[in-house]
């Protein structure tokens, strides 16, 4: 454990602080949550469990589990795949996949504003976990009876659903059992539990070439007498997410919730656009803040449209080379996954090496790598090697991205910041995400690399230096 942490952590313990205060504190001064937990556990900071906490501990390590299962299951990668055998037509994978992100996005801000008063209602939660869930049976009834449209419509079910699910439940835990007093073993899972998403990717990609769409062959039929049941491999990963989300929407309905005051649904909508309109007000800040949005912009249509593409490209690049199919697409986001692990770690340590504005430029270009090497060299072991560093880059971008709007904003302000700009990109997006899609629906998969290279190119030489004159106006506004 870090001298440093604890030499910080023993000063605020004499100055009688409480842990949520020491908490804040030390990840303030760019320790992570993880390492801050261990130091606090370490020092005895932590305060004692009582039954309900224990019983609560119990509930989140069954969901946790099955949570971390069901994302690997059902990888947003094998989805996308799935969705363009099925549909064989990008602009239509691309179109919906990108509204899908920005329908999330503005439903997230929206839930993220009543947090406080929506994380208590545990039967909205439940029910966005069930609809997750049962998202993906209706998923596998659209492949079954081919219908792309539906197949779309159960892809919007699900993006309502995981926000729902996933954002609500995290203040509702956050709420009912506080770090300090959650166990060992929990902890150990919050930190660790990405290993068993990456091993369930891994298995789904295995299923879905041991039991492939097209060949019958090598399909399982169970026969209980007159009752058939025709399996592929898209039936199981879709079967196995559904059950991960219904029991975790269960798990979730037995927790007891603080009681607070509600707010009605239309009180909260009527806050949330007077919230917005009043946010907009950020943007007479400075140049600044213009700049740090058209970046956010840029950097969120870049991963928007890459996400869409990135795994059909590698699909069908190396579908009969390599490990053939699906096997090629688990070896590039399994070790992915794991790499999203070490991230923030890595990130501190660089920006603390060589700072805010180089550690953001870097960042940047690190993420620009995987489209480059699907356009200049798209071998597959190249493409492992920049999807590792993408998702290392991503991290120190989003670390440091955070970092940089804390330099040039007030606390506030950054509110207000983050509140208007999801609104603000729903426009663009709802314009840009289909030319994008029709691009590459245009350029086909042959030719889907340059589309690539032009991602690449917007990172490099429009976002990198963006955040460069970004630090250098922060520097400057805190002369």
């Amino acid at each position: 454990m870090q001298r440093e942490l604890l030499k910080h952590l023993d000063r605020l313990i004499e100055q009688k602080r409480t842990p949520s205060q020491i908490r804040l504190e030390l990840m303030n001064l760019g320790f992570s949550a993880s390492e801050v937990e261990d130091a606090l556990e370490h020092r005895g900071a932590t305060a004692s469990r009582t039954a309900q906490d224990k019983r609560h501990a119990t509930i989140y390590f069954l969901k946790e589990c099955f949570d971390r299962l069901g994302y690997g299951f059902g990888a947003t990668p094998l989805v996308n795949i799935l969705f363009y055998l099925l549909s064989q037509n990008l602009f239509l994978v691309g179109t919906i996949v990108g509204l899908r992100n920005t329908f999330t996005l503005l439903l997230s801000s929206f839930i993220q504003s009543f947090s406080t008063s929506g994380y208590k209602n545990k039967k909205l939660i439940s029910t966005g976990g069930y609809l997750y869930g049962f998202s993906f049976l209706l998923m596998a009834l659209a492949f079954v009876l081919g219908k792309p449209l539906l197949f779309a419509v159960a892809f919007f079910i699900a993006g309502a659903g995981l926000v729902i699910y996933g954002d609500l439940s995290y203040f509702l835990m956050h709420a009912t059992l506080r770090k300090e007093r959650a166990p060992p073993s929990l902890r150990h899972l919050w930190r660790y539990g990405i290993f068993l998403s990456a091993a369930a990717l891994f298995a789904a990609t295995y299923l879905l070439d041991a039991f492939p769409i097209q060949h019958t062959t090598a399909t399982t039929n169970i026969s209980l007498a007159s009752l058939h049941l025709h399996l592929s491999g898209y039936t199981l990963i879709f079967l196995f997410t559904a059950i991960s989300f219904i029991i975790s929407g269960f798990l979730i309905s037995l927790v007891k919730p603080p009681r607070t005051s509600e707010q009605q649904p239309h009180h909260i909508l009527r806050e949330y656009a007077h919230s917005v309109k009043e946010s907009l007000r950020v943007f007479r800040r400075g140049p600044y803040v213009k700049l740090l949005f058209t970046a956010t912009l840029l950097t969120g249509l870049v991963h928007i449209l890459g996400s869409a593409f990135y795994g059909i490209f590698i699909y069908e690049t190396f579908k009969k080379s390599y490990l053939l199919g699906f096997l090629n697409v688990g070896i590039v986001y399994a070790p992915a996954v794991l790499l999203a692990f070490i991230g923030p770690y890595f990130s501190r340590k660089v920006r603390h090496a060589i700072g805010l504005a180089p550690t953001l430029v870097f960042g940047t270009l690190l993420t620009a790598f995987l489209p480059a090497v699907l356009y200049f060299k798209p071998l597959l072991p190249n493409i492992v090697v920049a999807n590792g560093l993408a998702v290392i880059g991503s991290a120190m971008v989003g670390v440091s991205q955070d970092l940089l709007a804390k330099k040039i904003l007030h606390e506030k302000e950054r509110e207000h910041y983050y509140r208007a700009s999801s609104s603000l990109l729903t426009l663009p997006y709802l314009i840009l995400i289909p030319l994008g899609a029709y691009a590459v629906q245009e350029a086909g998969i042959a030719g889907m690399g340059i589309f690539f290279a032009g991602l690449a190119g917007i990172l490099a030489f429009l976002v990198a230096p963006l955040y460069f004159i970004l630090v250098a106006l922060g520097n400057k506004e805190r002369l």
